[in-house]
C-alpha cells in the first residue's frame, strides 16, 4: 500500500531534520530511497546536505540504495516545462525497476517549491492523479514545499492531495 505525503518546511536545516529521519528509517529497512531536490540544489549539495544528517551517505549512493537526482533532470521535459502525464509515467518506469531489483518498498522525496509559481494548476493536477494511484503501489511520496510560497488557496490543494503530513520526529 502506498502513501502520498506532504511536508511544508521554512528552511534547509528544518528540511534535513525531517528528510534525514525519512531516508535513515528506509535504508535502515532496506528499501530504496530518492531525493529530487529543488531547482537550483545541485547533486553535490544534496549530498553535503545529507552528509550532515547521515554520514554514510555516499555509501547508500554506491549501492545504489540512495539515489538523487537533478530538478531539471527529473521534473523538466527537454523544452524546460512540467508535463504531469510525462512525470507519471516516468514514475512508473522508476518504480518497476527498483521493483525489478528486489527492493520491498520505494520512498521518495520531492520538492516541488520552485515550481510553484509558474506551474501551480499542472502541480495540482498531477498530485490529484498522484493520489489516486499510488495506493496501488509499494511507494512513500514526501512532496516538499517552502510553506511560506504557499498561497492559502495553493495550501488547501496541498492538504486535499495527500494522506498526511511528515513530521520532523516522524519515523514513517
Amino acid at each position: 500500500m502506498g502513501y502520498h505525503l506532504y511536508y511544508f518546511y521554512d528552511d534547509d536545516e528544518q528540511l534535513m531534520q525531517s528528510l534525514s529521519n525519512f531516508f535513515m528509517e528506509g535504508l535502515r529497512r532496506r528499501e530504496h530511497c530518492m531525493w529530487i531536490p529543488r531547482r537550483g540544489v545541485t547533486v553535490n549539495q544534496a549530498i553535503g546536505m545529507l552528509k550532515q544528517h547521515i554520514s554514510e551517505i555516499e555509501d547508500f549512493l554506491l549501492t545504489d540504495q540512495m539515489f538523487i537526482a537533478e530538478f531539471e533532470q527529473w521534473y523538466l521535459t527537454e523544452d524546460d516545462r512540467f508535463d504531469k502525464f510525462a512525470m507519471l509515467e516516468k514514475w512508473k518506469k522508476r518504480y518497476e525497476e527498483i521493483m525489478a531489483r528486489g527492493y520491498m518498498m520505494m520512498r521518495i522525496a520531492g520538492d516541488g517549491s520552485s515550481m510553484v509559481e509558474d506551474y501551480w494548476a499542472e502541480i495540482a493536477e498531477y498530485e490529484e492523479l498522484v493520489n489516486e494511484r499510488i495506493a496501488e503501489t509499494n511507494m512513500i511520496a514526501v512532496c516538499l514545499y517552502q510553506g511560506k510560497q504557499l498561497k492559502p488557496t495553493q495550501i488547501h490543494s496541498v492538504l486535499s492531495n495527500h494522506l498526511c503530513s511528515l513530521s520532523a520526529n516522524s519515523e514513517v
